[in-house]
């Protein structure tokens, strides 16, 4: 199998890492930074919560009845969700409002749940 080594559409970190050109701290920083992303994604309640959210911005009550848990739960999965950067929220009077941060979350999302696709195929 052919491996795209394109730096297409890649960060200028990401680029650098793909070319082998960041020096050892740089590399150890955003490979952390890669493994936290990564283990933020490897909670079954995040991934429901970022299901929701992929379909547009949400308030925790409405999150939680989505996913069938407890607002108090919910709410402390997005606050791991927002540390990671995957989610931001804005407030309503009282209300705390929740969205994906960026494309690249949705691009995360997308390509996982295609490689989960491709791979239970075999």
């Amino acid at each position: 199998m052919k491996v795209n080594t394109s730096t297409d559409g890649l960060s200028h970190d990401a680029a650098a890492w793909l070319a082998g050109t960041l020096d050892t701290e740089e590399k150890r920083r955003l490979l952390l930074r890669l493994a936290d992303i990564f283990k933020v994604l490897g909670e079954p309640t995040r991934l429901k919560i970022l299901r929701v959210l992929w379909q547009g911005e949400c308030c925790v009550n409405e999150l939680a009845e989505a996913i069938d848990m407890e607002a108090s739960a919910v709410s402390h999965q997005l606050r791991i969700l927002r540390q990671a950067h995957l989610v931001d929220f804005r407030r309503i009077g009282k209300n705390a409002c929740y969205f994906l941060d960026d494309a690249h979350v949705v691009h995360l999302l997308e390509q996982g749940l295609n490689h989960a696709a491709h791979r239970g195929e075999e």
